[in-house]
């Protein structure tokens, strides 16, 4: 959808509104979770870049390597496709904050994670943010399978 305001409204009512500040989102160790790589530099990339700043340690998580993302390209199939997806998860990472973010991809099978695979990536969902003393859990978006599967991150937030 195309939204009906003139260029440059949403920012010029934007500045009028009170301003979040990252340290009020998280203080401590942030998880951000990720369905596939790219969703946490569309959903998460400015609050990422702003708690690199604040010092503030992240670990991502992306669940899946995104290669069901192109299913009728003849260029990039399977392991090419994953492969690049890494390469630009990658290449984000740097770009929102190089060596103060860390992360991992979990490699469940995209377009295809069964509820065999939703107690495992909830269990290490909750290792993983126990591990690095997480303080706050950023999820790209609750629409995504991986995510939606999670419950929002409920059932890990419960544990």
């Amino acid at each position: 959808m195309i939204p009906s305001t003139a260029e440059g409204a949403l920012l010029d009512e934007a500045k009028d509104r009170p301003v979040a500040l990252i340290r009020n989102l998280a203080a401590g160790p942030v998880l951000v979770l990720a369905p596939h790589p790219d969703d946490e530099t569309f959903s998460c990339g400015m609050a990422i870049a702003e708690a690199v700043v604040e010092n503030i340690p992240e670990h991502i998580v992306v669940v899946t390597a995104g290669e069901a993302s192109h299913p009728n390209s003849i260029a990039y199939r399977d392991a090419r496709l994953k492969a690049c997806r890494y390469l630009e998860f990658q290449n984000a990472v740097d770009e929102l904050g190089g060596g103060g973010i860390t992360f991992q991809v979990l490699n469940y099978p995209d377009g295809r994670l069964g509820p065999d695979h939703v107690a495992e990536l909830a269990d290490r969902t909750v290792s993983i943010g126990a591990e690095r003393k997480t303080e706050a859990i950023w999820a790209t978006w609750d629409g995504d399978p991986p995510l939606r599967s999670l419950s929002g991150c409920q059932c890990c937030t419960e544990r």
